[in-house]
This record gives structure tokens, sequence and C-alpha cells, in this order.
């Protein structure tokens, strides 16, 4: 029984992985994003361009980044397994956006 894997593989696996995590990280990170403006007054994105209100540029990258390190810490925690990291990446996040849009 040979047990070796080819670089392929690994760099195939890696490849998707990261590919896998981006694609759930952005759209958890617009998700964020609109799930606060739903719950700000007005539209948020307008208020930020034309208003150029400060305190609206704030809320929107707090959010954002608050989304980010939800979804980091939980890539960073899942251990290697992509298909239980990416559930666990989908749940924390859609509850981090929850909880963050409760507070």
């Amino acid at each position: 029984m040979n047990t070796t894997t080819s670089l392929a593989g690994v760099l195939g696996h890696g490849a998707l992985a990261i590919v896998s995590y981006a694609v759930l990280g952005v759209l958890l990170l617009v998700a964020g994003f609109y799930v606060v403006d739903l719950a700000t007054p007005g539209r948020l994105s307008t208020v930020i361009r034309t208003d150029r209100n400060p305190n609206a540029t704030v809320l929107a990258t707090s959010s954002v980044a608050g989304v980010a390190l939800v979804v980091a810490a939980s890539i960073w925690s899942s251990g290697g397994e992509l298909r239980e990291g990416l559930l666990a990446t989908l749940v924390f996040g859609l509850v981090g956006i929850a909880v963050q849009t409760l507070g």
C-alpha cells in the first residue's frame, strides 16, 4: 500500500482550498456589508459615497473587518480538513454576522 502523495495532488488540493475559502470569505464579507446596510437607516453605500459621512465609513469598515476576523479564525482553526473547514467557516461567519447586527 503506497501512502505517498504526488506533488500535483498536493498542489491541486491546496489550490482548491485557497479558491474555496476565498470565494466563501468574499461572499460572507459581502453578506455582512449588506446585513449592516439593512440594519442602518438609509443606504450605507450612498451615505458613504454621496454624503461623505466618515461615521458611516467607520461603521462599514469595522463590520467588514469583524467578519474578516471571524472568517480568518475559522479558516485557521480548520485543521486542514477542507469540507469541515468550509462548513465551519460558513456557520461561524453567519453567526458572526448575526451577532454583529444585533450588537
